[in-house]
């Protein structure tokens, strides 16, 4: 019986924490617009195989108290992430996050990555504020957990199989037609 009442007391629980954060809007910070923006600001991204825009070199500009952009370009991809700042009080600021850009090679999953960007870019603002050290794993999610939705949302799997589809189809209608026209 007290397995049973353990289980539901869980299992309640669970869902709780699935429908909202009990830790709060994971992306406001006690800190103010200002502080916020110069920290930011100053955030040298490294070319690495482990910061978050891999081996791309990136500048960083912004708007004082209103957004800091990283412009993160290489020979064969070029992202721009930009982090806006909203101050909820004199001490609290609230930030979101979207990336734009690509890279030829990203073809149908290029929304898909561009979300992967956004995630590795939260995690930077969120080690940045918290002051610790990037940590490439929590750029996987854990730290865009809590976070709004993309102002600009990008397609995810469904939509990126779909367009992958639509792009094999192309492909072969244009070889039937060069195989037609003799070339």
């Amino acid at each position: 019986m007290k397995e049973v009442l353990f289980l539901g007391v869980a299992g309640i629980l669970g869902v709780g924490f699935y429908i909202q954060n009990p830790f709060g809007e994971t992306n406001v910070y006690n800190l103010p617009a200002e502080e916020v923006y110069k920290r930011l600001s100053a955030v040298q991204v490294e070319p690495s195989g482990t910061g978050p825009y891999g081996r791309l070199e990136t500048t960083t500009s912004g708007v004082p108290s209103k957004s800091v952009t990283w412009h993160a370009s290489g020979s064969h991809a070029n992202f721009e992430c930009t982090v806006f700042i909203e101050p909820r009080s004199e001490t609290k600021t609230a930030l979101n996050a979207t990336c734009g850009g690509a890279s030829p090679s990203d073809g149908a999953a290029a929304g898909m990555v561009r979300t992967m960007h956004r995630k590795a870019t939260i995690e930077l603002v969120d080690s940045t504020l918290d002051g610790r050290p990037y940590d490439p794993a929590k750029a996987e999610g854990a730290s865009a957990y809590g976070w709004p939705a993309d102002p600009n949302p990008q397609d995810g799997f469904v939509e990126a199989s779909g367009k992958a589809i639509e792009m094999e189809r192309d492909m072969q209608r244009m070889v039937r037609e060069a195989e037609k026209n003799g070339r």
